[in-house]
């Protein structure tokens, strides 16, 4: 779900009782030699009625900024592709990064569907019930879909 801090929180002996036992990988690879993760970076915008665009698209500006970006690397990963070619910057979190290399290259963007959040959810809370056993692949998948509708 969050590649960034969770896998270096995971591999913190001070919070975590896994440390060093856990890895990241990209996507698996599909047929067609894909690996098509889905992008879940947070979008920020403008408001079409904000009284101060000119500073908004400023703040946007600085906080996307590639060095404003590599400032706070430990807290995440930047959207520079520059960003990945870095040695002191890939080094933060190196087999993320390693992950994300070749992630990136495949990555698609969220369905622009209405009710989106509504419809991740139930997905994630039926797959995971078809990983844990709980219920056959295509009962969680129809209860997704049920879920899904009644939004």
């Amino acid at each position: 779900m969050n590649w960034d801090s969770t896998y270096r929180d995971l591999n913190d002996p001070s919070i975590s009782k896994i440390a060093g036992e856990n890895g990241v990988l990209p996507t698996p690879e599909g047929p067609t030699g894909e690996r098509p993760g889905v992008n879940g970076a947070m979008a920020l915008s403008v408001a079409s009625r904000s009284k101060n665009q000119d500073a908004a698209w400023k703040l946007i500006e600085y906080l996307t900024s590639e060095p404003n970006q590599e400032k706070f690397i430990k807290s995440g990963a930047p959207n520079w592709k520059a960003s990945f070619e870095k040695p002191e910057i890939v080094a933060t979190n190196k087999p993320v990064f390693d992950a994300y290399k070749t992630a990136l290259q495949s990555t698609i963007l969220r369905p622009p569907v209405p009710g989106y959040n509504n419809i991740s959810q139930a997905l994630q809370v039926e797959l995971q019930n078809a990983l844990l056993g709980k219920k056959s692949p295509q009962e969680a998948l129809d209860d997704a879909v049920a879920a899904a509708n009644k939004e």
